[in-house]
């Protein structure tokens, strides 16, 4: 699938105004004490050194895309070689500046251009002028194919790319260049300024500062059932869709252990990693270890491929580990179809009155064609509709939203 970053004009949507903000109380935080187990199991992780400081990381399909001071690089047979640009313009990304992955393909920021990956190789993005003169410092995707947006976080302001319109945001007391980490769910956004966070209603135009010292937010990143989890050099924390907070030190004593990053694995958990190892986060437990690393060098950075590997970049290094969940059809994604939508799909439909057209969803070839349409429909809530079937949880819903995005494995 290659998807084609293009800006159109501003229109009538003009840039909101300076958003003004507002402090909340204190929230109440449980702080749980102690490091994670240790491994039960040894994770032997495969080594590929790199050309530069590793500064961005991503991973998309089998491959990870891993962006570092001098070039974009993939694995190609055993060892780290520089991504190939198809096309006209420049043959050589320079230093990567951020990295992100989005429904079929994985944005790179460098200094020589926005480019999107083909396969294993980058295409320069229609939009890559415009864009570039943002000085992008990082990049944030939320939603899919139909309806992604792209946050971006500029030297000068915080944009967001949307339906080809590009709005400038400005927050009242935030400075641009201080922001750490970014989540976007829906009509929320989650900013880490440093060590304060701030919740921007996009809809309201406003923007909440939550009156606690969290230290330095170094990720933010969203899982099932509306529970974010918060990297910091304070530990990992842990918000509840109701607003509740669990600060977990990842050390013991009264020590804490600085969360260099986090990712998302849609059928095990959050994965966390330290100055000692990678840990795993599940449910209300505390996390258990799952693997060691040597003795750390730089920060460390987390991203996912969809064949099962972890991949940690720091430093001058990346690490291969096969600590990830590999999500394919007839496994994990055709049992949640089966539950959720031939009720309504199958011929004849099983409740009594159904209209909606057959669709043979336990069908790979059939559900990989109404792949991107049935994401659409069930983020925006049109599918199951409401009344006539329980709708999809959250959980099961990440499961078949990184299936398509991945390449629909079988």
């Amino acid at each position: 699938m290659c998807l084609v970053l293009q800006l159109v004009g501003c229109g009538s949507d003009p840039d909101p105004g300076p958003v003004e903000t507002e402090k909340a109380p204190p929230p109440e935080v449980t702080i749980v004490k102690g490091a994670p187990s240790d491994p039960v199991m040894p994770v032997e992780a495969t080594t590929f050194g790199t050309k530069g400081y590793v500064v961005a990381l991503d991973g998309l399909g089998s491959m990870p895309v891993v962006g570092t001071t001098v070039e974009a690089s993939t694995v190609m047979g055993d060892e780290l070689a520089a991504m190939e640009i198809w096309g006209e313009g420049p043959t050589l990304t320079g230093r990567v500046n951020a990295i992100v992955r989005r429904a079929g393909n994985v944005l790179v920021a460098a200094d020589s251009g926005v480019f999107h990956t083909l396969d294993d190789k980058l295409v320069l993005s229609p939009a890559s002028d415009t864009l570039s003169a943002l000085d992008i410092q990082s990049m944030h995707v939320t939603s899919g194919v139909a309806n992604e947006v792209i946050w971006i976080v500029a030297a000068d302001a915080l944009y967001e790319l949307k339906s080809g319109k590009l709005l400038k945001w400005s927050i009242e007391g935030a400075t641009p260049a201080a922001i750490t980490a970014l989540l976007a769910t829906g009509d929320a956004v989650y900013i880490g300024f440093g060590a304060q966070l701030y919740i921007l209603d996009t809809k309201a135009q406003k923007a909440t500062i939550i009156d606690y010292d969290f230290g330095a937010i170094n990720e933010i990143i969203s899982g099932p059932g509306g529970v974010l989890h918060i990297a910091t050099s304070q530990g990992l924390f842990e918000r509840k869709a109701e607003g509740v907070y669990t600060q977990y030190t990842m050390a013991d004593g009264e020590a804490v252990a600085e969360v260099d990053d986090i990712a998302f694995d849609a059928k095990q958990g959050t994965f966390i990693v330290t100055s000692t190892g990678i840990s795993l986060a599940t449910g209300d437990a505390a996390p258990v270890g799952m693997a060691t690393l040597g003795e750390q060098k730089a920060p460390r950075l987390m991203a996912f491929d969809d064949i099962g590997n972890l991949w940690v970049g720091e430093d001058q290094t990346v690490y291969r580990l096969p600590l990830g969940s590999k999500i394919g059809f007839a496994e994990d994604v055709r049992p949640i179809l089966e539950k959720h939508c031939m009720a309504c799909h199958a011929d004849p439909p099983t409740i009594q009155g159904e209209n909606a057209p057959a669709v043979n969803f336990l069908d790979y070839d059939t559900a990989t064609e109404y792949g991107a349409s049935t994401v659409l429909r069930i983020s925006t809530g049109q599918m199951p509709p409401a009344g006539k079937a329980d709708p999809v949880p959250p959980a099961e819903f990440e499961i078949v939203k990184r299936w398509q995005e991945g390449g629909q494995a079988p």
